[in-house]
Protein backbone atom coordinates (compact mmCIF):
# COMPACT_ATOMS: atom_id res chain seq x y z
CA UNK A 1 0.00 0.00 0.00
CA UNK A 2 0.99 3.50 -0.96
CA UNK A 3 1.94 6.22 1.58
CA UNK A 4 -1.29 7.80 0.23
CA UNK A 5 -3.58 4.88 0.15
CA UNK A 6 -2.07 4.46 4.08
CA UNK A 7 -2.52 8.12 4.93
CA UNK A 8 -5.93 7.80 3.61
CA UNK A 9 -6.96 3.89 5.07
CA UNK A 10 -5.81 5.52 8.37
CA UNK A 11 -7.88 8.47 8.85
CA UNK A 12 -10.87 6.39 7.51
CA UNK A 13 -10.40 3.51 10.30
CA UNK A 14 -10.10 6.88 12.53
CA UNK A 15 -13.51 7.98 11.24
CA UNK A 16 -14.62 4.88 12.23
CA UNK A 17 -13.26 4.35 15.86
CA UNK A 18 -14.46 7.55 16.54
CA UNK A 19 -18.52 6.89 15.09
CA UNK A 20 -17.94 3.56 16.91
CA UNK A 21 -17.11 5.61 20.27
CA UNK A 22 -20.29 7.97 19.71
CA UNK A 23 -22.64 4.74 19.68
CA UNK A 24 -20.96 3.38 22.57
CA UNK A 25 -21.65 6.68 24.50
CA UNK A 26 -25.35 7.26 23.06
CA UNK A 27 -26.08 3.39 24.75
CA UNK A 28 -27.27 0.52 22.66
CA UNK A 29 -30.18 -0.32 20.46
CA UNK A 30 -31.93 -3.38 20.50
CA UNK A 31 -34.05 -4.99 17.93
CA UNK A 32 -35.01 -8.33 17.07
CA UNK A 33 -33.21 -11.32 15.20
CA UNK A 34 -34.92 -13.17 12.14
CA UNK A 35 -35.53 -16.14 14.28
CA UNK A 36 -36.72 -14.08 17.44
CA UNK A 37 -39.37 -12.51 15.31
CA UNK A 38 -40.48 -15.87 14.07
CA UNK A 39 -41.56 -16.68 17.91
CA UNK A 40 -43.90 -13.74 17.67
CA UNK A 41 -47.21 -13.66 18.16
CA UNK A 42 -51.11 -12.12 19.35
CA UNK A 43 -50.64 -11.42 23.08
CA UNK A 44 -53.64 -8.83 23.45
CA UNK A 45 -56.09 -7.36 21.39
CA UNK A 46 -59.23 -5.07 21.57
CA UNK A 47 -61.70 -3.18 19.69
CA UNK A 48 -63.32 0.14 20.53
CA UNK A 49 -66.30 -0.43 23.15
CA UNK A 50 -65.96 -4.72 22.32
CA UNK A 51 -63.43 -5.66 24.50
CA UNK A 52 -62.58 -9.04 24.58
CA UNK A 53 -65.50 -9.71 22.51
CA UNK A 54 -63.86 -9.14 18.91
CA UNK A 55 -62.59 -11.56 16.13
CA UNK A 56 -59.09 -10.79 16.54
CA UNK A 57 -56.71 -13.23 15.49
CA UNK A 58 -52.68 -13.18 14.28
CA UNK A 59 -51.39 -16.82 12.10
CA UNK A 60 -47.84 -17.91 12.57
CA UNK A 61 -45.53 -15.80 11.34
CA UNK A 62 -43.64 -16.69 7.82
CA UNK A 63 -40.51 -16.10 6.15
CA UNK A 64 -42.65 -17.24 2.84
CA UNK A 65 -43.91 -14.56 0.72
CA UNK A 66 -46.22 -16.99 -1.11
CA UNK A 67 -47.78 -17.90 2.44
CA UNK A 68 -47.82 -14.21 3.47
CA UNK A 69 -50.30 -13.42 0.46
CA UNK A 70 -48.75 -10.15 -0.22
CA UNK A 71 -45.12 -8.49 -1.32
CA UNK A 72 -43.16 -8.65 1.84
CA UNK A 73 -40.61 -5.97 2.66
CA UNK A 74 -39.49 -7.60 5.61
CA UNK A 75 -37.45 -10.72 6.39
CA UNK A 76 -40.63 -12.03 8.83
CA UNK A 77 -44.56 -11.17 7.83
CA UNK A 78 -47.59 -11.33 10.09
CA UNK A 79 -51.23 -11.67 8.71
CA UNK A 80 -54.37 -10.97 10.73
CA UNK A 81 -57.73 -9.55 11.13
CA UNK A 82 -59.01 -7.28 13.09
CA UNK A 83 -62.89 -6.47 13.38
CA UNK A 84 -65.84 -5.89 15.91
CA UNK A 85 -69.05 -7.53 16.03
CA UNK A 86 -70.97 -6.22 13.38
CA UNK A 87 -70.42 -3.61 10.94
CA UNK A 88 -69.47 -0.82 12.07
CA UNK A 89 -69.81 -1.65 15.56
CA UNK A 90 -66.28 0.75 17.21
CA UNK A 91 -64.11 2.90 15.45
CA UNK A 92 -60.95 1.18 15.80
CA UNK A 93 -59.15 -2.06 16.64
CA UNK A 94 -55.60 -2.95 17.81
CA UNK A 95 -53.59 -5.63 18.56
CA UNK A 96 -50.63 -6.59 20.09
CA UNK A 97 -47.88 -8.57 18.42
CA UNK A 98 -45.12 -9.74 20.65
CA UNK A 99 -43.96 -11.98 23.52
CA UNK A 100 -44.75 -12.15 26.77
CA UNK A 101 -43.53 -14.19 29.94
CA UNK A 102 -42.48 -17.00 30.77
CA UNK A 103 -41.66 -16.47 26.72
CA UNK A 104 -39.93 -13.17 26.71
CA UNK A 105 -36.68 -14.60 27.64
CA UNK A 106 -36.81 -16.53 24.10
CA UNK A 107 -36.51 -12.95 22.14
CA UNK A 108 -34.72 -10.99 24.96
CA UNK A 109 -31.68 -13.15 26.33
CA UNK A 110 -32.10 -13.15 29.73
CA UNK A 111 -35.30 -11.23 29.33
CA UNK A 112 -32.98 -8.14 30.27
CA UNK A 113 -32.34 -4.75 28.51
CA UNK A 114 -30.29 -3.31 30.63
CA UNK A 115 -27.40 -1.64 29.11
CA UNK A 116 -30.03 -0.78 25.93
CA UNK A 117 -30.67 2.86 25.42
CA UNK A 118 -33.80 2.16 22.81
CA UNK A 119 -35.10 -0.56 21.10
CA UNK A 120 -35.86 0.00 17.46
CA UNK A 121 -37.54 -2.11 14.65
CA UNK A 122 -38.39 -1.75 11.11
CA UNK A 123 -41.84 -2.22 10.09
CA UNK A 124 -43.53 -2.55 6.65
CA UNK A 125 -46.97 -1.72 5.94
CA UNK A 126 -47.51 -4.40 3.22
CA UNK A 127 -51.31 -4.32 3.05
CA UNK A 128 -53.45 -2.63 0.73
CA UNK A 129 -55.30 -0.84 3.75
CA UNK A 130 -53.66 2.38 6.22
CA UNK A 131 -52.48 0.60 9.35
CA UNK A 132 -51.04 2.07 12.24
CA UNK A 133 -48.12 0.66 14.39
CA UNK A 134 -46.07 1.52 17.59
CA UNK A 135 -43.43 -0.46 19.86
CA UNK A 136 -43.90 -1.74 23.60
CA UNK A 137 -42.16 -2.86 26.06
CA UNK A 138 -43.71 -4.04 29.12
CA UNK A 139 -42.06 -3.90 32.94
CA UNK A 140 -43.30 -4.55 36.87
CA UNK A 141 -43.07 -0.90 36.89
CA UNK A 142 -45.50 -0.73 33.53
CA UNK A 143 -47.36 -3.90 33.58
CA UNK A 144 -49.47 -5.27 30.48
CA UNK A 145 -53.03 -4.90 31.44
CA UNK A 146 -55.38 -6.73 28.57
CA UNK A 147 -57.25 -3.95 26.67
CA UNK A 148 -55.06 -1.37 27.37
CA UNK A 149 -51.67 -0.17 25.76
CA UNK A 150 -48.50 -0.06 27.78
CA UNK A 151 -47.20 3.06 29.24
CA UNK A 152 -44.09 2.13 27.74
CA UNK A 153 -44.50 2.36 24.03
CA UNK A 154 -44.22 5.09 20.96
CA UNK A 155 -47.51 6.08 20.20
CA UNK A 156 -48.92 5.32 16.68
CA UNK A 157 -47.41 6.18 13.29
CA UNK A 158 -49.43 5.58 10.61
CA UNK A 159 -48.44 3.89 7.01
CA UNK A 160 -49.84 3.87 3.45
CA UNK A 161 -50.28 1.04 2.03
CA UNK A 162 -46.60 0.04 0.45
CA UNK A 163 -44.92 1.74 2.75
CA UNK A 164 -42.24 1.50 5.87
CA UNK A 165 -40.61 3.09 8.63
CA UNK A 166 -38.12 2.57 11.69
CA UNK A 167 -39.63 3.12 14.83
CA UNK A 168 -37.53 3.79 17.57
CA UNK A 169 -38.91 3.14 21.52
CA UNK A 170 -36.56 4.94 24.38
CA UNK A 171 -35.83 2.74 27.21
CA UNK A 172 -33.97 5.07 29.66
CA UNK A 173 -35.41 5.88 32.34
CA UNK A 174 -37.14 2.35 32.88
CA UNK A 175 -35.67 1.49 36.48
CA UNK A 176 -36.85 -2.26 35.79
CA UNK A 177 -35.69 -2.73 32.15
CA UNK A 178 -33.39 -5.92 33.42
CA UNK A 179 -37.09 -7.18 34.09
CA UNK A 180 -39.05 -7.16 30.72
CA UNK A 181 -42.49 -9.03 31.24
CA UNK A 182 -43.66 -7.71 27.59
CA UNK A 183 -42.14 -6.72 24.21
CA UNK A 184 -43.25 -6.51 20.55
CA UNK A 185 -45.09 -4.07 18.38
CA UNK A 186 -48.60 -3.30 17.89
CA UNK A 187 -51.08 -2.64 15.23
CA UNK A 188 -54.29 -0.44 14.85
CA UNK A 189 -56.82 -0.08 11.70
CA UNK A 190 -59.37 2.98 11.70
CA UNK A 191 -62.65 1.71 10.21
CA UNK A 192 -63.76 3.69 7.36
CA UNK A 193 -67.63 2.32 7.79
CA UNK A 194 -67.57 4.62 10.94
CA UNK A 195 -65.63 7.43 9.70
CA UNK A 196 -67.06 10.90 8.58
CA UNK A 197 -67.71 11.11 5.02
CA UNK A 198 -65.01 13.58 4.12
CA UNK A 199 -62.74 11.26 5.97
CA UNK A 200 -63.90 7.73 4.66
CA UNK A 201 -62.15 6.54 1.65
CA UNK A 202 -61.15 2.96 0.39
CA UNK A 203 -57.58 2.77 1.58
CA UNK A 204 -58.77 2.70 5.86
CA UNK A 205 -59.16 -0.94 6.77
CA UNK A 206 -63.24 -2.23 6.50
CA UNK A 207 -64.70 -3.60 9.38
CA UNK A 208 -63.07 -6.45 9.80
CA UNK A 209 -60.03 -6.62 7.51
CA UNK A 210 -57.17 -8.82 7.08
CA UNK A 211 -54.01 -6.83 7.62
CA UNK A 212 -50.09 -7.84 6.40
CA UNK A 213 -47.52 -6.77 8.48
CA UNK A 214 -43.78 -7.69 7.64
CA UNK A 215 -40.44 -6.56 10.59
CA UNK A 216 -36.93 -6.57 9.43
CA UNK A 217 -33.77 -6.36 12.36
CA UNK A 218 -32.51 -3.47 12.00
CA UNK A 219 -28.79 -4.66 12.26
CA UNK A 220 -26.43 -3.62 14.75
CA UNK A 221 -22.75 -2.82 13.35
CA UNK A 222 -23.44 -2.96 10.09
CA UNK A 223 -22.18 0.21 9.09
CA UNK A 224 -18.63 -0.58 10.72
CA UNK A 225 -18.36 -3.69 8.88
CA UNK A 226 -19.25 -1.99 5.43
CA UNK A 227 -16.29 0.70 6.69
CA UNK A 228 -14.38 -2.26 7.84
CA UNK A 229 -14.09 -4.09 4.17
CA UNK A 230 -13.38 -0.93 2.43
CA UNK A 231 -10.40 -0.30 4.62
CA UNK A 232 -9.49 -4.05 3.89
CA UNK A 233 -10.00 -3.21 -0.15
CA UNK A 234 -7.44 -0.49 -0.20
CA UNK A 235 -4.75 -2.59 1.15
CA UNK A 236 -6.11 -5.64 -1.24
CA UNK A 237 -6.17 -3.64 -4.31
CA UNK A 238 -2.58 -3.65 -4.29
CA UNK A 239 -2.65 -7.33 -4.64
CA UNK A 240 -5.03 -7.77 -7.60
Amino acid sequence: MKGEEMKHALLLSAWAIGLLAGQVSAGLSFTFSESAAMQLGSINSYTDGQKNKSSLFTWTPTTNASVYGASMQGAVGFTGRIGGLGDPIGTYGWMLIGAISPNVGNVVPGSSLLGYSEYDLFVANDDNSKWSFGLFVATPSYPLVSGVLPAQWTGWTELEPGHNTTLRLDLQGIEDIDQVQAIGFAIEGMFKGSLPPALRDNTYPSNPDIFHVSVVPVPAGVLLGFLGLTVAGLGLRKLV
